[in-house]
């Protein structure tokens, strides 16, 4: 699956296909990375628990939830329940749930 980085105009989505999509409203930034899967396929953004992203310049890319803002030139790639990255998220989320479990007694 190849890169593809969101510009003003232009929205990217990698979900599955590795297509890029056409944001119909003009421009992806600024929008909230469900919503750009959204517009790529709606039953595979259904699917995503939360999106990998790519800045320019940075040579990691970090998981992050589906409320990230995309910025100008990020590549966002959906992370779904069957990727090697979904495990290792439910445990950072149950961790957290349980954290304020305990906090609340």
């Amino acid at each position: 699956m190849s890169d593809v980085p969101v510009s003003d105009g232009e929205a990217s989505a990698l979900t599955g296909s590795g297509s890029a999509v056409q944001n119909p409203s003009g421009s992806s930034v600024g929008l909230a990375a469900f919503e750009v899967l959204k517009r790529r396929d709606r039953e595979s953004a259904k699917r995503a628990i939360a999106v990998r992203v790519s800045t320019p310049g940075v040579k990691h890319s970090v998981p992050v939830d589906l409320a990230h803002v995309v910025g100008e030139g990020e590549t966002i790639e959906a992370i779904t329940p069957d990727s090697s990255d979904a495990l290792e998220i439910y445990r950072h989320s149950t961790a957290h749930l349980l954290a304020a479990a305990v906090l609340a007694l």
